[in-house]
């Protein structure tokens, strides 16, 4: 799967409601869009008392779960072990799929909440600044 996410519109980046809002109400709108970077992370969940250790979107739309923090668990303990920090999982990330499952945010978070064992997460994140990126300009 191809994606790509919109980083900035007008400047303005960091701030999904503050971009939205710029493409509502400039006549003119530049966006810069990064190309999404796959990612699979596999986590040893052994003990379903541990935390996952990590913070979801409390707003449940689309096909992915958004990680909008890490915290103590499992997660956490995963990314102080693996030494290439590329491969950490971070906010901003999205899980597409949890054990080859994929679906509903909500569907996905259930799943993850259960899972025992390897529990292998596809993860996509947009591309760092070393990439190349699209710059596009609209006129409305």
């Amino acid at each position: 799967m191809v994606t790509d996410f919109i980083v900035a519109v007008n400047g303005v980046h960091g701030d999904a409601d503050a971009m939205l809002e710029r493409c509502r109400t400039d006549t003119t709108v530049a966006l810069v869009c990064r190309r999404g970077v796959d990612i699979t992370i596999v986590f040893d969940r052994h003990d379903e008392n541990v935390p996952l250790g990590l913070e979801f979107a409390t707003q449940h739309v689309g096909e992915s779960l958004l990680v909008t923090g890490i915290c103590e668990g499992i997660a956490k303990d995963y990314n102080e072990r693996t030494i290439d920090t590329a491969r950490h999982l971070r906010p901003g990330d999205r899980i597409l799929e949890v054990c080859g499952h994929a679906g509903a945010s909500m569907a996905l978070q259930s799943i993850l909440a259960k899972a025992m064992g390897k529990l292998q997460l596809s993860v996509v994140r947009p591309s760092s600044n070393e990439f190349v990126q699209s710059h596009w300009r609209f006129e409305h």
